[in-house]
Protein backbone atom coordinates (compact mmCIF):
# COMPACT_ATOMS: atom_id res chain seq x y z
CA UNK A 1 0.00 0.00 0.00
CA UNK A 2 2.91 2.34 0.71
CA UNK A 3 4.20 1.78 -2.82
CA UNK A 4 0.77 2.43 -4.32
CA UNK A 5 0.52 5.71 -2.41
CA UNK A 6 4.00 6.74 -3.46
CA UNK A 7 3.28 5.92 -7.10
CA UNK A 8 -0.05 7.75 -7.11
CA UNK A 9 -0.18 11.27 -8.49
CA UNK A 10 -2.73 12.11 -5.79
CA UNK A 11 -2.04 13.43 -2.30
CA UNK A 12 -3.08 11.38 0.70
CA UNK A 13 -5.95 13.80 1.27
CA UNK A 14 -7.14 13.26 -2.31
CA UNK A 15 -6.88 9.48 -1.93
CA UNK A 16 -8.88 9.63 1.31
CA UNK A 17 -11.54 11.82 -0.36
CA UNK A 18 -11.81 9.41 -3.29
CA UNK A 19 -12.04 6.44 -0.93
CA UNK A 20 -14.77 8.10 1.15
CA UNK A 21 -16.77 9.05 -1.96
CA UNK A 22 -16.72 5.48 -3.25
CA UNK A 23 -17.39 4.01 0.21
CA UNK A 24 -20.43 6.28 0.53
CA UNK A 25 -21.68 5.16 -2.90
CA UNK A 26 -21.23 1.52 -1.89
CA UNK A 27 -22.66 1.93 1.63
CA UNK A 28 -19.42 0.93 3.34
CA UNK A 29 -17.99 2.31 6.57
CA UNK A 30 -14.79 1.74 8.51
CA UNK A 31 -16.75 0.39 11.50
CA UNK A 32 -14.85 2.90 13.63
CA UNK A 33 -16.29 5.79 15.56
CA UNK A 34 -15.96 8.24 12.67
CA UNK A 35 -17.34 5.77 10.10
CA UNK A 36 -15.13 7.54 7.55
CA UNK A 37 -11.62 7.02 6.33
CA UNK A 38 -9.27 9.72 7.58
CA UNK A 39 -5.69 10.59 6.67
CA UNK A 40 -4.72 9.48 10.17
CA UNK A 41 -6.31 6.07 9.63
CA UNK A 42 -4.65 5.72 6.22
CA UNK A 43 -1.31 6.57 7.82
CA UNK A 44 -1.86 3.82 10.41
CA UNK A 45 -2.68 1.29 7.68
CA UNK A 46 0.52 2.03 5.76
CA UNK A 47 2.90 2.55 8.68
CA UNK A 48 5.98 0.33 8.55
CA UNK A 49 5.48 -2.60 10.86
CA UNK A 50 1.77 -1.87 11.24
CA UNK A 51 0.20 -4.86 12.97
CA UNK A 52 -2.48 -3.25 15.11
CA UNK A 53 -4.17 -1.38 12.26
CA UNK A 54 -4.93 -3.31 9.10
CA UNK A 55 -7.17 -2.17 6.30
CA UNK A 56 -10.41 -4.18 6.29
CA UNK A 57 -10.65 -6.43 3.23
CA UNK A 58 -13.89 -4.72 2.18
CA UNK A 59 -12.02 -1.41 1.85
CA UNK A 60 -9.05 -2.72 -0.12
CA UNK A 61 -10.74 -2.37 -3.55
CA UNK A 62 -11.70 1.18 -2.58
CA UNK A 63 -8.06 1.91 -1.74
CA UNK A 64 -6.98 0.57 -5.14
CA UNK A 65 -9.60 2.74 -6.84
CA UNK A 66 -8.57 5.77 -4.78
CA UNK A 67 -4.90 5.43 -5.71
CA UNK A 68 -5.64 4.46 -9.34
CA UNK A 69 -3.55 1.31 -8.80
CA UNK A 70 -4.68 -2.25 -9.36
CA UNK A 71 -2.54 -3.71 -6.60
CA UNK A 72 -1.95 -2.47 -3.10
Amino acid sequence: MRKALAASSLSRAEVVDAMNDLALDEGLTTNGRAQRITESLLDKWVAPGAHTYMIPAKLLPIFCHGTHRMSP
